[in-house]
C-alpha cells in the first residue's frame, strides 16, 4: 500500500500553498486516496453515510473497514448489504459499481473493551489502516449520563488507543459539534478548557451507576445536555492524550438534509431540524419557539462529510505540530436568521406541501414558551385528544400521541438553538477552501458562501416529500390541489367567525348574560397576572 509521503509528496510542510501538486487539472484530493485504507466508525449515521458514499464515487481508496454492530438481529454484514443496497448509493451502482466491494464490515461495538473486536481484525487494522473518521457516538440529547460517558467518552479514548497502534496512520479525524462551547457566545478553532479533566469523568462513571455519578455531574453544571457536555469533555480527552497523531477535530453545526450530493435535498433521518420541518409542514405543530433575528447556524450533511475527507488530506500531507480544529458552520459565511427560515419554510411548504396530512401547514411564530404551549394545548393536542377519544370508542386507535410526543422531544432539543445566536469563527475552514485546486472546490463541496438558502430550502422541503414521505413528484399537483382546499377552508372559517364576532358586537346582549362574561372574562385576566 502507497504511504502517506508517497501519497502526498509534501511531508513536513506546515502550511500548503495553493495548488498544492501544482496540476490544477488534477484532484490533489483523490490523488491523496489512491491505494489508501480508511477506517470508519459511525457510518451508519447520517454523516457516516454521506462520508461513505462521498468516498466510494470520489476516492480510489484501496478499501474502506467500517465498525458495525448487530442490530434488530442484523448481523453487521446484513446491515452494511441493506445500507449499500439503499437508494442514497444508486449514484455509486451506477458509476463505480466495482467500488461496493471494497466496503468490508468490522463486527465491533466501542461500547466494549477494544472496540469489540477480534484479535483477528484487531491485527488487520493496526497493519493496513492509513486515514481515521470517529464519528461513532450517541447525539440522543437525554441520554443517561453514565451510558453517554461511557458510549463517547470512553470509546473515543478506545478509538485513539487503536490508532496509536497503527503503522500506517496519516490522519485521524473526529467528529464534534460546534457546540461543545455553547456558553461562549463567539466560539474559535481552539480546544477549551473544561470544569474537569476527562479521566476524572470517566473514573466516576466507570464503576458507578446513576446515582454515584452526580459529583461529576455537578462540577458540570449548567450544560443544557449530556450530548454538549460530553463532547467538550471528549476535545479536552483528544488534546490530553493524543500523543504524536495526526489528530484534528472537525465540528459541525445543525446538520441538515444535503446540498448536492448523493442528491440535492437528500435526508433519511428524522433528526431534531427535519423531524421539526415535518411536523410544521404536516400541521402537527402549530407553534414554534423562534428568536426571529437569532442566527440559524445549518450546515448541509454533505458540506460537514467532504470536510472531513479534505480536513484528512490537508492533516496529512501538512503534518501539523498541533491540533487542528475546523468549525464546520454556516452562520459568519453564509448568515441566516432564523426568520430568514420560517419565511422561507413558508414560500418552499406552499409550493411542495408535504402530501397526504389531511393539515395545513400554518403556524405561529413565538419566543414566548407560555404563548407555545397555550397553542399546542389549544390548538392541537385538546382537539386531537377529543378525536383520539371517539376512535378509541369505536375501537380503532391513532398514532397520535407518539408522533406528538416525538415533535415535542424534537422541538425542546432545537429550542436552545433556534433562541440564541453564536459567532463560529471558521479560519482554518477557510484556509481548507483557499488550499484546494479549482478541481477539487468543484468537487468537493466546502464552501459554505456558493450556497442559495432560497433554493435549499426548495430543495430540502421535496427531499422530505421524496425521501422521507417516498412521494413521486407526479403526485405534486394533487398535493397542491389539497393545499388550495385547505386553505380556502380555513378562509371561509376565519370569514365566518368574523361575521359571528361581528353579529354578536351589534346585537344588544341580555344585561344579565352581559355581566357574567365580564365577569368571568375579569376574573381569567386577574388569575393570569394580567393588569
Amino acid at each position: 500500500m502507497a504511504n502517506c509521503e508517497q501519497q502526498s509528496g509534501m511531508v513536513g510542510r506546515q502550511s500548503p500553498p495553493a495548488g498544492v501538486s501544482g496540476n490544477n487539472d488534477e484532484s490533489q484530493v483523490a490523488h491523496f486516496y489512491q491505494g489508501q485504507v480508511v477506517f470508519i466508525t459511525g457510518a451508519t449515521s447520517f454523516i457516516g453515510k454521506v462520508l461513505l458514499e462521498k468516498l466510494l464515487r470520489s476516492c480510489p481508496v484501496k478499501r474502506i473497514y467500517i465498525l458495525v454492530r448487530s442490530k434488530n438481529d442484523l448481523e453487521p454484514d446484513a446491515r452494511v448489504e441493506s445500507m449499500l443496497t439503499s437508494e442514497m448509493f444508486q449514484r455509486v451502482r451506477l458509476e463505480v459499481p466495482e467500488a461496493l466491494g471494497k466496503v468490508k464490515a468490522v463486527a465491533g461495538d466501542i461500547a466494549q473493551p477494544g472496540l469489540g473486536l477480534s484479535d483477528a481484525d484487531k491485527r488487520i487494522l493496526v497493519e493496513e489502516v492509513s486515514v481515521v473518521f470517529h464519528l461513532a457516538a450517541t447525539i440522543r440529547p437525554n441520554e443517561a449520563f453514565k451510558q453517554a460517558v461511557q458510549l463517547k467518552v470512553l470509546g473515543t479514548r478506545r478509538t485513539l488507543d487503536l490508532c496509536k497502534q497503527m503503522r500506517n496512520l496519516c490522519a485521524l479525524v473526529h467528529v464534534s459539534t460546534a457546540y461543545s462551547n455553547w456558553d461562549k457566545k463567539e466560539v474559535h478553532e481552539m480546544v477549551y478548557q473544561t470544569p474537569i479533566e476527562a479521566h476524572k469523568v470517566i473514573e466516576a462513571t466507570q464503576y458507578a451507576n446513576e446515582e454515584t455519578t452526580e459529583p461529576a455531574k455537578k462540577l458540570l453544571v449548567g450544560q443544557p445536555s449530556n450530548y454538549i457536555l460530553t463532547n467538550a469533555v471528549i476535545e479536552s480527552l483528544l488534546l490530553d492524550e493524543r500523543g504524536q497523531l495526526p489528530l484534528a477535530i472537525v465540528r459541525p453545526s445543525i446538520v441538515t438534509a444535503s446540498w448536492k450530493d448523493p442528491f440535492p435535498g437528500w435526508t433519511d433521518n428524522s433528526n431534531s431540524c427535519t423531524s421539526i420541518i415535518v411536523s410544521l409542514g404536516s400541521g402537527l405543530l402549530p407553534s414554534v419557539v423562534v428568536k426571529k433575528k437569532c442566527v440559524a447556524d445549518l450546515i448541509p450533511v454533505d458540506v460537514a462529510a467532504d470536510t472531513l475527507i479534505c480536513v484528512a488530506w490537508q492533516i496529512a500531507v501538512t503534518r501539523p505540530t498541533y491540533m487542528r480544529v475546523y468549525n464546520s458552520t454556516s452562520g459568519a459565511l453564509k448568515p441566516h436568521t432564523w426568520g430568514d427560515v420560517i419565511k422561507e419554510l413558508r414560500r418552499a411548504m406552499a409550493q411542495n406541501p408535504l402530501s397526504n396530512t389531511g393539515s395545513l401547514p400554518s403556524f405561529m411564530v413565538t419566543n414566548s414558551e407560555v404563548l407555545h404551549h397555550l397553542a399546542l394545548y389549544s390548538l392541537r393536542f385538546f382537539p386531537e385528544f377529543l378525536k383520539e377519544l371517539g376512535l378509541r370508542i369505536t375501537g380503532r386507535q391513532s398514532s397520535f400521541a407518539d408522533r406528538y410526543k416525538k415533535a415535542i422531544n424534537a422541538m425542546n432539543v432545537v429550542q436552545l438553538y433556534t433562541t440564541s445566536s453564536w459567532l463560529f469563527r471558521s479560519n482554518n475552514v477557510l484556509g481548507l477552501i483557499n488550499d484546494l485546486n479549482p478541481t477539487d472546490k468543484q468537487l468537493f463541496n466546502i464552501d459554505v458562501r456558493k450556497l442559495e438558502w432560497c433554493q435549499y430550502w426548495d430543495q430540502y422541503v421535496q427531499g422530505i416529500r421524496k425521501y422521507l414521505f417516498k412521494t413521486e413528484a407526479a403526485e405534486l399537483p394533487d398535493s397542491r390541489k389539497q393545499f388550495r382546499r385547505l386553505s380556502a377552508a380555513r378562509l371561509f372559517g376565519y370569514l365566518a367567525l368574523a361575521v359571528l364576532a361581528w353579529r354578536l358586537a351589534v346585537t344588544p346582549m341580555p344585561w344579565d348574560i352581559s355581566y357574567s362574561i365580564h365577569h368571568l372574562s375579569a376574573g381569567l385576566y386577574d388569575k393570569l397576572g394580567f393588569q
